[in-house]
This record gives C-alpha cells, sequence and structure tokens, in this order.
C-alpha cells in the first residue's frame, strides 16, 4: 500500500521504522528497530486478545444462514 501524503499525522508505522533504522543504526545498531517493530505488532495482537470472543462470534454470526 502506497500512501502519499504531506500531514505528518498520516504517517505510517512502517514508515517510522524506516526512518528510526536510517538514523540511529549506525549508531546503536538493530536492537532500537526491533523493538520499534516488537511495539507495532504487539498492539494489535493485544487488541486482538482482548476482544477475541467478540470477534469469533461476528464471523461465526456471518457464516449462519
Amino acid at each position: 500500500m502506497l500512501t502519499v501524503s504531506d500531514n505528518v499525522n498520516l504517517t505510517q508505522v512502517m514508515q517510522i521504522i524506516k526512518l528510526i533504522e536510517s538514523s540511529l543504526v549506525s549508531r546503536h545498531g538493530y536492537g532500537i528497530v526491533i523493538a520499534a517493530t516488537l511495539i507495532s505488532v504487539l498492539v494489535p495482537i493485544v487488541i486482538f486478545a482482548v476482544f477475541q470472543k467478540k470477534i469469533i462470534a461476528g464471523i461465526a454470526v456471518t457464516g449462519l444462514k
């Protein structure tokens, strides 16, 4: 997916991680990039874990006819 915008508030997570990588990897290694990636992955996993029953129930309802 390609997003072209001058608005800083519409920046995607991977663009921010790439910006961190380009500016900090040479000094600190990949630890900061891995931490940023882990945080960006944890958010959807936690949301799914909290709302798992409702998500599965919604999927089950749409499958019934």
